[in-house]
């Protein structure tokens, strides 16, 4: 075990859904900005919504597009990142042999042919993702953290939290059996558990339904008075969080939150000040625990860093850069991490502590390609003293987003089918551990 995992104790995981880093933490590095000249996103003066830099670059259709500021707000369609739409974004090799990523406008046009040939050139500033930029630049952030997959959510979903995918995209059914952290938890008795604020994710896996309707499932609500007054004997030693994905066909009485386009940021930004202000409730707790923020994927974004010649399976390449950041009493205010990182770096940190160092074949297969531990990103020999005060949450956008925006999704057709196979799997537990589920799909069964 690394020696500053000893000071750890617990292991927070968000991963929301579908953004880039030059999307969301981009602008950090633009002149004038806390990390230019530090931190590898996007550089330049922005004129009249171009970027001098002429590296950032995608054409499409004769015109040349650059990166350009957006406001949050809810958008007018989805952006693709299907394995096909990601080998075009990627777009041509170069002379070094790595991707030109110049093909993301390309992508999107080809998948919306009437939508905006800006929108995934888009990056926002500090004021549409405030929370996200309160903890990079009270924490560390990490610029080289790509998805595991080029492709889309639940395969790199998958790779969290087992290590490997069985599937190359995002199918409009039920996953397939794979063996989760949580079976490698129960093995050698380590305490664990699920905040969500909706049906998470896990409800797509049928062979875990017994388990998602159980006590090891709570309602997000209920984690900031865990922290407060939970025993350490019954802790959980790791915690995954999930959002309330927009896919899903129920929300449990809440607004989707889990940043997929074309959501807006502010749901997700809201989101994400409850979990920092219900893990630092208790603030000697805290200081034991290190809580990472991440996206699955790019969700169609721009980003300008050629992913690494990561092998797996069908692929010969990681994903998209996404927006990762460590937050920890252990990490120095203001720490750009460049080491190489990927979701599978999670279960790397859950082995060095509380395994023997060895997640599994498949995620040392990717630690033999380069691919590091979250552990190294500790920078502190002890926790910091004071924490940093976060800002107000983000106004509530003035449009709401429905899910009827853009077609069906493989997505929302598996949540779907999901929400069925748990109600016909364990009816009276769904009533009592999701009362609006049940009462949703009681209702629909009388119409």
């Amino acid at each position: 075990m690394p020696d500053k995992l000893e000071d750890i104790d617990t292991i927070v995981v968000l991963m929301m859904q579908s953004r880039s880093f030059d999307h969301v933490l981009g602008h950090l590095s633009l002149d004038g900005g806390p990390y230019e000249g530090q931190l590898d996103g996007l550089v330049g003066t922005p004129v009249d919504g171009k970027l001098l830099d002429t590296r950032y670059e995608n054409t499409c259709e004769g015109r040349v597009h650059h990166p350009q500021e957006m406001r949050d707000g809810a958008m007018s369609a989805e952006l693709p990142e299907d394995s096909h739409s990601v080998h075009l974004s990627l777009g041509r090799r170069t002379s070094s042999g790595e991707r030109a990523m110049d093909g993301f406008v390309r992508a999107h046009a080809l998948s919306a042919h009437r939508a905006s040939r800006t929108l995934p050139m888009g990056f926002l500033r500090c004021s549409g993702a405030p929370v996200t930029n309160f903890l990079a630049k009270s924490y560390a952030v990490c610029d080289r953290w790509f998805a595991p997959l080029p492709t889309g959510m639940a395969p790199n979903r998958l790779m969290a939290t087992c290590g490997y995918s069985l599937l190359a995209d995002t199918t409009p059914r039920l996953l397939p059996l794979h063996e989760t952290v949580f079976d490698w938890m129960k093995q050698r008795g380590i305490r664990y558990r699920v905040y969500h604020d909706g049906l998470s994710f896990f409800t797509l896996c049928p062979w875990m339904h017994g388990e998602v309707t159980s006590d090891r499932f709570r309602s997000a609500v209920r984690l900031a008075d865990d922290v407060r007054n939970e025993p350490d004997a019954t802790f959980p030693q790791v915690i995954y969080i999930e959002p309330s994905y927009f896919d899903a066909p129920f929300h449990l009485g809440r607004p989707p939150n889990d940043n997929r386009p074309p959501l807006p940021m502010a749901p997700g930004e809201r989101f994400l000040l409850q979990v920092y202000q219900a893990l630092t409730s208790n603030a000697e707790r805290f200081g034991r625990t290190l809580f990472i923020v991440t996206y699955a994927s790019h969700g169609g974004f721009y980003d300008h860093v050629s992913p690494p010649p990561i092998h797996d399976g069908p692929f010969k390449t990681a994903g998209v850069r996404v927006p990762a950041i460590v937050v920890s009493p252990l990490v120095e205010r203001g720490t750009v991490h460049g080491g190489l990182l990927d979701h599978t770096s999670i279960l790397q940190l859950v082995a060095e502590k509380f395994g023997d160092g060895a997640y599994s074949e498949a995620v040392a297969r990717r630690a033999a390609q380069g691919i590091g531990s979250v552990s190294a990103v500790l920078n502190r020999g002890a926790a910091r003293a004071s924490l940093p005060v976060p800002p107000s949450p983000p106004e509530r956008p003035g449009r709401k987003c429905k899910r009827s925006l853009t077609p069906r999704t493989e997505g929302a057709l598996a949540f779907d089918l999901a929400a069925r196979a748990l109600c016909d799997h364990a009816p009276a537990r769904v009533a009592s551990a999701y009362p609006e589920l049940w009462q949703a799909m009681w209702n629909a069964a009388l119409q």
